[in-house]
């Protein structure tokens, strides 16, 4: 595997591992596996429905709180389609550190040719 790839997994590793967001009152971890994006997918477009049809919407995202424990919780409309912003956010700014450091650093020569991927 070359530079470019390992940079491009440690970029994918850093998304799958999620993000922070206080929209229930206290931080809880969001991981982003693949099926963890999926199922956002899925509630922020019930969410988007329900926005536009003016109903009421609870949806149930999995989320880590601050003792460490899994669960999938409810969130209002507003919570998951803040929850959903943040985790574009933090997927972009994965992206963008992989774009703007990491390759640029390896065409440089400043970071080794053999970097080996965090996994």
């Amino acid at each position: 595997m070359n530079a470019i790839e390992g940079a491009k997994r440690y970029a994918a590793k850093m998304i799958v591992e999620g993000f922070q967001c206080d929209v229930l009152g206290k931080a809880h971890h969001y991981p982003l596996s693949e099926t963890d994006q999926i199922n956002m997918l899925s509630v922020s477009v019930l969410a988007n429905v329900a926005l536009v049809n003016g109903d009421d919407f609870v949806g149930r995202l999995q989320c880590i709180d601050e003792d460490g424990t899994v669960d999938y919780k409810d969130h209002s409309l507003a919570q998951v389609l803040a929850v959903v912003k943040t985790a574009n956010q933090h997927k972009r700014n994965c992206l963008l550190y992989m774009q703007k450091n990491l390759i640029p650093k390896i065409k440089k020569g400043e970071i080794p040719v053999d970097l080996k991927p965090v996994m």
